[in-house]
């Protein structure tokens, strides 16, 4: 067994990129609570574009932490049509992952981690739940969820990277990587990254719309309307405004690049 894979804490995580509204949804429930009735089972659909890596990624980040150890995520994403139908299974500190083989999984661990096992699909592929992850996991429940019991590891996965910051004296150039429900917006710099570069000195992030030189604790630091900067879920740096969008009222969208100065030497 490899270090890592452990006994889940019987909770399953649905993550999935249809809607509440849709037959899927109520019948990837019945599936799950019918296979595994031990289980409690939390969903979380989320309206992301299809074949979104990055964003499936982000949102992992996000939430993975408020999960016990030993939860066992399926992340029922839509691939695009021109990748092959290809699934992976991961034990990654404490927790077990089933996804895609579309770069998730190299985006959330990092490109250190290797322990990926390769899951069967059944043919004809109807869905990752009813052809890949439902049947795996059935055979996992009757190994004691060792992966290497059953699974052949896979040496190669497909492996994505996010955009990093690109630095000049003492100002960096961020992204937004991510936009969540409520319009906010998070950046690809983190709260290790910015007190390791920060070091203490005060520090300006600006673009064309706002200006902001402080770190808020939540979202009333400030009235509302106003824009703030905070760390919130998974570390992220996120812009936000209180009672507002900053996707919205400050145009930061996927893509679009802020300013991160420090002040002093």
């Amino acid at each position: 067994m490899r270090e890592g894979q452990q006994q889940p804490s019987k909770l399953l995580h649905l993550l999935c990129d249809f809607e509440v509204g849709s037959p899927e949804y109520s019948v990837s429930q019945a599936q799950l609570l019918h296979a595994f009735p031990e289980f409690k089972l939390a969903i979380s659909p989320q309206a992301i574009k299809k074949g979104h890596v990055q964003a499936q990624a982000i949102f992992l980040r996000l939430v993975r932490n408020a999960f016990p150890s030993g939860t066992i995520h399926l992340c029922h994403f839509r691939t695009l049509s021109r990748q092959p139908k290809r699934f992976v299974a991961a034990w990654n500190e404490g927790q077990l992952f089933l996804a895609p083989d579309n770069g998730v999984l190299t985006l959330l661990f990092g490109p250190e981690f290797t322990d990926y096992y390769r899951l069967n699909v059944t043919e004809p592929f109807l869905s990752p739940l009813k052809s890949a992850y439902l049947p795996e996991l059935i055979r996992l429940r009757e190994n004691d969820f060792q992966l290497d019991a059953i699974l052949e590891p896979k040496d190669s996965v497909v492996s994505t990277q996010l955009l990093a910051p690109t630095m000049s004296g003492n100002t960096l150039r961020l992204t937004v990587l991510y936009n969540d429900a409520h319009g906010n917006a998070y950046l690809n710099f983190d709260r290790a990254a910015f007190d390791y570069f920060g070091s203490g000195r005060s520090f300006s992030l600006r673009n064309s719309s706002m200006s902001i030189d402080r770190i808020s604790q939540h979202y009333d630091d400030v009235i509302e309307g106003e824009a703030l900067a905070l760390f919130g879920w998974g570390d992220l740096l996120q812009i936000a405004v209180n009672a507002g969008s900053a996707q919205q009222y400050l145009a930061l969208n996927e893509g679009k690049m802020l300013l991160l100065e420090f002040h002093g030497s």
